[in-house]
């Protein structure tokens, strides 16, 4: 029973970081004519925090209608994915081998991007944190993060 169990853990990490990768890769595909962006046609917009792409507007609807989720839970989604992949790429990666649940990497990435760090500060935290959260128990990984975004940023911290 418990190989079941394990298994069945095993394929819902692979599902999410999938559905990771996917959203990624829908985010690229997606095309938004140029010519006719900010015409009262869809504009690029931000896809995330400092560091992301520009994605057409209309996008987090679609992934809404696929995902069965609202368009606004389908814009978290996408935001998380974008900043994992071009801000956090080792906890991405810890994610895509099955090493770290979504929602620990997305609540860093989350966290970093609130706090307003630039890519190249993200990247410092995803350095510090990646290789704490294969080594410890996440609950112990997580509780550096504030101090790590802090350290990450100072003047900003200050700022806040």
């Amino acid at each position: 029973m418990f190989d079941l169990l394990a298994a069945a853990r095993e394929r819902r990490l692979q599902a999410q970081a999938d559905e990771l990768s996917l959203i990624v890769d829908a985010c690229v595909q997606h095309r938004v004519n140029e010519a006719t962006a900010n015409r009262g046609v869809e504009r690029l917009v931000a896809g995330g925090a400092d560091g992301t792409p520009l994605v057409g507007e209309f996008l987090a609807h679609e992934l809404a209608l696929v995902l069965r989720i609202p368009p606004t839970a389908a814009a978290l989604r996408m935001v998380a994915a974008l900043n994992l992949k071009h801000r956090h790429p080792r906890l991405w990666t810890a994610v895509q081998q099955l090493e770290l649940e979504t929602w620990q990497a997305a609540r860093v990435a989350t966290d970093c991007a609130s706090a307003g760090l630039s890519r190249k500060a993200a990247h410092w935290v995803d350095e510090q944190l990646a290789t704490a959260s294969l080594m410890l128990p996440w609950p112990r990984a997580v509780r550096h993060l504030t101090s790590l975004i802090i350290k990450a940023d100072p003047a900003a911290a200050a700022a806040r």
